[in-house]
């Protein structure tokens, strides 16, 4: 996980601990202990002051990222926390478990509401002070993947195994939209900054962009793989996935169903042209094959990893110019990468 400036890195290990490291020098800056089991999340407050991991220990710790010092130890859920999140202001925390909950927990005292879920196709809105539920919001047939709230509050955006994505209203609970097109379940789904288009993934291979105010489908991006993370930018100019940081260029040339530029990827990596739906894009620059044997470039096998240094997981820098590789070894690999050497 890269720091929001992209300068450090925090990564996660079955070792128990959690290590910050310069993303430039590739020095590690904290090694965090204090966990009994393995680390599932791990993520930075908004502002880098702060980073907080969920551990198959059931617990989550807050630490401040800069001296290493841990703040809280968050106790509560009843099996393993697989994903934390902090609020955009950082005065609280959410995480999710396995035992079917979410608790929303106060950054400084520690205290939380508990949250509990169903399998039942439907979106609940609760008060995350009070951990009453506000609204219910019916009209999936199937299991509900995702939600999300749009950047002002107003809006919930939902994605679900029936292949549609829903708009809502999140204080009536009214549907707004159904936007179909996935022929697939979409599992992602994320609002831009301004709130005015919605980005989808889909185990049909594809990210879809929406007009979050129409339901058109402004561009479909085919990736040729299965897509599990999706988040814009904060300028809403780029969108970073687990296959790539694509560019959404507003040019007269895109059409509706080809894919924009690729910049980097941790399978394979930076640019693409425009190309049929049907055909998986073939990138240029620097990545990792699919079997994780090898550093490609352009497309071609390029440098061979040997078995300690191939990555159970990666991650990319906002410019695409760095690539983080997690090692079964326990080794962190950052490597910085030079766009004038991919032409």
């Amino acid at each position: 996980m890269f720091s929001p400036d992209g300068s450090r890195v925090a990564s996660g290990s079955d070792d128990e601990t959690v290590k910050i490291w310069d993303a430039h020098t590739g020095a590690c800056l904290q090694t965090l202990e204090g966990h009994d089991d393995r680390i599932t999340s791990v993520v930075f407050s908004q502002d880098g002051s702060h980073v907080a991991f969920g551990s198959h220990d059931r617990t989550i710790k807050i630490w401040d990222a800069q001296t290493g010092a841990c703040l809280q130890t968050l106790e509560g859920h009843d099996n393993t926390v697989n994903s934390v999140v902090f609020s955009p202001d950082g005065s609280r925390v959410a995480s999710g478990s396995w035992d079917k909950t979410i608790k929303i927990w106060n950054a400084r005292t520690g205290a939380s509401a508990s949250l509990r879920g169903l399998r039942d196709k439907t979106i609940k809105i609760w008060d995350a002070c009070t951990g009453a539920c506000l609204q219910i919001l019916k009209g999936h047939d199937d299991l509900v993947q995702q939600v999300v709230f749009s950047p002002d509050g107003s809006r919930v955006a939902s994605g679900s195994d029936d292949e549609t994505i829903k708009i809502w209203d999140a204080h009536t609970g009214a549907c707004l939209q159904t936007l179909k097109g996935h022929d697939d379940l979409v599992q992602q789904v994320v609002f831009s900054p301004d709130g005015s288009r919605i980005a989808s993934g889909s185990w049909d291979k594809t990210i879809k962009i929406w007009d979050a105010h129409t339901g058109a489908c402004l561009r479909t991006l085919a990736v040729g793989s299965t897509v599990r993370n999706l988040s814009f930018d904060a300028t809403g100019s780029f969108l970073h996935t687990d296959v790539g940081i694509v560019a959404l260029h507003d040019s007269p040339t895109h059409t509706p169903t080809t894919p924009t530029e690729v910049l980097a990827t941790p399978l394979q990596s930076l640019s693409t042209t425009q190309q049929s739906q049907s055909k998986i894009p073939q990138y240029e620059g620097y990545g990792i094959n699919s079997d994780g044997f090898w550093i490609t470039r352009n497309s071609q096998n390029w440098l061979w990893l040997p078995p300690m240094y191939r990555p159970t997981c990666s991650a990319v820098g906002q410019s695409g110019l760095a690539l983080v590789l997690g090692c079964r070894s326990g080794r962190v690999l950052i490597f910085g990468l030079l766009a004038e050497d991919c032409k």
